[in-house]
């Protein structure tokens, strides 16, 4: 099989299963909520929203969730190959 195929294959199982859905919603969710809990000291002039350590926590927060959700898809690939018995290969 071709790299291409595989990856056809993984991207489509992983995309209908609600598991990963419920996770890129919080992956998306969770920073955006950090970011508005951070108006007010925006708005009393403590810091400026884009400064860089906003902007790092923000990353920091979504690359968390985004990294369980990748532990999520490959994990499930990975049980799916000693399942069928594909893991020799």
């Amino acid at each position: 099989m071709k790299f291409t195929e595989i990856f056809r294959f993984e991207v489509f199982y992983q995309v209908r299963r609600p598991v990963i859905w419920m996770g890129i919603i919080v992956a998306l969710i969770f920073p955006l909520l950090a970011l508005f809990s951070m108006v007010d000291n925006v708005q009393n002039g403590d810091y400026y929203l884009n400064s860089p350590v906003i902007v790092a926590l923000i990353t920091a927060v979504g690359s968390m969730f985004c990294l369980v959700l990748s532990i999520t898809a490959s994990g499930n690939a990975a049980s799916r190959d000693s399942l069928y018995k594909m893991d020799p290969l």
